[in-house]
């Protein structure tokens, strides 16, 4: 029936009935992915688009334990067709560009997840870092920042530490949590001796967030230092 709402319908019911089995699920895939491809402007092709990423996604997990880089690029095809996601905003409500959007941030979460168990602390810093920075949500994106010093502390990483403190508290200049993360970061400095770097925390954090008892323990450092002047 080729391009006709019939024809678009019958190929979609194909794969969804092939997606129920073990059996046929790349076939289904296969089907899912060649409707997207060819009928991009059509309602059809969203819901097959879908379909194409969740099998993506349950496959990887079943050989590997988490999506990988077949997903990665199933999600950068799609996203990079200009008339599938025309489509998803016009008649979809943005559906497919959430389940994109959920689906990279598992992947990010689980990659992290991953460098963390295997103990690579200054690759999942930096993954928490980009994580943030692509987060547009003030919660979120502060955990990850959280986390990132947390990471960078692990292995000793002073100017990392100090950098991401940096931004956190220059994006989210009013936010109790960030002073908390600042606050604990220069604490942690002072317990292992490196006075001038927690000393130089304090006074940020006295200076930007108005504290003043941060201020008085800034003080105190650079009195103990030798540092009278500062």
């Amino acid at each position: 029936m080729g391009d006709t709402t019939d024809g678009r319908e019958s190929a979609l019911r194909a794969a969804q009935v092939l997606a129920g089995y073990k059996s046929t699920l790349e076939e289904a895939r296969i089907r899912a992915q060649k409707i997207t491809v060819s009928w991009p402007r059509s309602p059809q092709a969203l819901t097959a688009a879908r379909l194409w990423v969740q099998l993506r996604v349950d496959g990887e997990t079943r050989e590997t334990g988490d999506g990988t880089d077949d997903t990665r690029s199933t999600i950068a095809e799609l996203k990079t067709n200009a008339n599938l996601m025309a489509t998803d905003q016009q008649v979809g409500g943005g559906k497919l560009k959430a389940l994109l959007t959920e689906q990279e941030t598992r992947l990010k979460i689980g990659q992290i997840s991953r460098e963390e168990k295997s103990k690579d602390f200054g690759a999942a810093a930096k993954g928490y870092e980009a994580f943030a920075a692509d987060s547009s949500n003030a919660e979120v994106a502060e955990k990850a920042l959280g986390s990132a010093v947390k990471a960078y502390l692990k292995i000793d990483d002073t100017d990392a530490v100090v950098r991401v403190l940096g931004t956190w508290l220059k994006r989210f200049p009013k936010s109790k949590r960030a002073s908390d993360g600042l606050r604990g970061a220069a604490t942690s400095f002072v317990i292992v001796g490196k006075f001038d770097i927690a000393a130089s925390l304090f006074e940020k954090l006295g200076r930007e967030a108005g504290d003043f008892e941060a201020l008085k323990l800034a003080a105190s450092l650079y009195d103990g230092n030798g540092d009278l002047a500062r």
